[in-house]
């Protein structure tokens, strides 16, 4: 209840030299930045399902104030216009525009939404040679009512090359409504069957493209809302 409380404070702010917007989410911004009379903006945007964010100006204030957006740091080629007008849009820093703003003004940030494979350093003894995916600001998890009945998460595995290619679709059917990520996955060799502990063999063969199931990823924050299941972040590599 008290980040509900003080969720305003999060999402935007003002200082004497105008505005900040630090989460994206439709609705409407007042501020009196710098004494500059009213100013009430606009913003749209479906994030964080889509990278589109257009902030339009309904009541400029008067003078010149300064209106700043958080460009996040996964956002590595974001773009960005004011007014019609290209400006810099730069990861991991806020764009700032200056400027004696009209009604009707619109400054419009564009974050790049495909998919990203991460991996931990290496001293990270849990997750070495496991990877993570994420789209836009969410991390993404396999759990175990999107497999297969003959597929259990642990025995997951996946190739990175296959995951920067994995499709987004936006479900609104599915859990309040989000975006899946279809992924290519494999089973791991010998799952299920192999003893729990063996003598180190050589590196196992390549799987056949036979071998490849395509499985729905939530985001991470909506799991366990189906029933008691296994699920993963980290993904094992193939």
């Amino acid at each position: 209840m008290r980040t509900l409380s003080s969720l305003d404070a999060y999402v935007a702010t003002t200082d004497g030299g105008g505005v900040q917007l630090h989460q994206f989410a439709t609705g409407t911004v007042r501020a009196d930045p710098a004494g500059a009379g009213a100013v009430e903006l606009a913003v749209s945007t479906d994030y964080p399902w889509d990278g589109t964010v257009r902030v339009e100006v309904r009541e400029p204030g008067d003078g010149e104030w300064e209106l700043a957006l958080r460009v996040p740091g996964w956002a590595e080629g974001a773009t960005a216009t004011v007014a019609g007008e290209r400006v810099e849009a730069a990861s991991g820093r806020y764009l700032r525009v200056r400027r004696a703003w009209s009604a009707g003004d619109v400054a419009e940030l564009v974050l790049p939404m495909g998919v990203r494979v991460l991996e931990a350093d290496p001293r990270v003894d849990a997750v070495r040679g496991a990877v993570a995916i994420e789209r836009g600001p969410l991390v993404y998890c396999v759990e175990q009512p999107d497999l297969p009945a003959d597929l259990v998460a642990d025995d997951v595995r996946v190739r990175v090359a296959e995951l920067r290619g994995a499709r987004a679709e936006h479900r609104p059917d599915l859990l309040g409504g989000v975006s899946v990520l279809h992924l290519p996955v494999h089973r791991a060799l010998g799952a299920a069957a192999a003893p729990l502990y063996r003598p180190a063999g050589d590196e196992p063969a390549e799987q056949a493209e036979a071998g490849t199931v395509q499985v729905e990823a939530v985001p991470y924050y909506a799991w366990a809302n189906r029933g008691v299941g296994p699920m993963r972040v980290w993904l094992p590599r193939a």
